[in-house]
């Protein structure tokens, strides 16, 4: 299956939402009200684009006929909650090692008799960045202790994300806020999240989620003859690797670097 990404256009609205299935049943003899979680968390995406800017409705053709139908998916990054949110810089993808090769053949790299591994993706924080301490639960929710950050000002409202990286840059763990994140004179601020990071490590504000998605329906639109504005509006429901057969080959085919 191929994972296409969102073609560059101009999204004039926006949902970035999440869908919790909840069973629900009542006790024969009580009449008590029995709630549990019915599945897992999916993610669900309304993208609605100006078609008459630039060549909007062009790139929307061609990524309906990519998808065929819904045969194939396309990757999404979260979208600003808050009006005019800088959303600020996208999360980089998780260490993956490499391999080097010479005549075909694989390459052991050795440091005074220890072989090395070589690996790319991690993230490096910046000298003296924003640290985030040990987390703790919080009725379900995390609590932990910031650091280094700009003094005495609000550095990020709730429903933006956060992303600490843990393990020298190696591991990343992405949260939505719950409160703003206000610090003190000192840099100092508690840091509140939906669910608890596992571990401490540097703090990056303001990256955003991803996840592959596959559309609900394929929009219909139609432009007409005249020089008039129209739009298009996607909706997208997130899919997980572990419900695919096949394997998923993620294509950017909007570049202008083909291989």
């Amino acid at each position: 299956m191929y994972v296409y990404a969102f073609p560059p256009v101009a999204v004039v609205g926006h949902e970035w939402g999440v869908v919790d299935p909840v069973s629900r049943g009542e006790e024969l003899f009580t009449g008590e009200i029995i709630e549990f979680a019915a599945g897992r968390r999916r993610r669900v995406v309304s993208l609605v684009v100006e078609g008459a800017a630039d060549n909007n409705g062009g790139y929307m053709r061609a990524l309906e006929r990519l998808l065929r139908g819904g045969l194939h998916a396309v990757r999404l990054y979260s979208t600003p909650a808050n009006h005019l949110e800088d959303v600020g810089v996208i999360p980089l993808p998780g260490a993956a090692e490499m391999v080097w090769t010479a005549d075909d053949a694989e390459m052991v790299w050795n440091a005074g008799g220890t072989e090395m591994v070589w690996v790319h993706g991690a993230y490096v924080a910046p000298a003296g960045g924003p640290l985030l301490a040990s987390p703790r639960d919080w009725h379900g929710m995390g609590k932990a202790d910031a650091t280094n950050l700009p003094p005495s000002r609000e550095v990020a409202p709730p429903g933006q994300f956060v992303t600490v990286y843990s393990g020298g840059g190696l591991v990343s763990e992405t949260r939505m806020l719950i409160q703003p994140i206000k610090s003190d004179e000192a840099g100092a601020a508690l840091v509140v999240t939906e669910t608890p990071f596992p571990a401490g490590g540097s703090l990056q504000i303001g990256t955003r989620e991803t996840g592959i998605f596959k559309p609900e329906s394929m929009p219909r639109w139609q432009r007409g003859l005249e020089d008039r504005g129209f739009q298009v509006t996607w909706s997208f429901r997130e899919i997980f690797a572990d419900e695919v057969r096949q394997e998923l080959v993620e294509v950017n085919p909007w570049g202008t670097t083909w291989g």
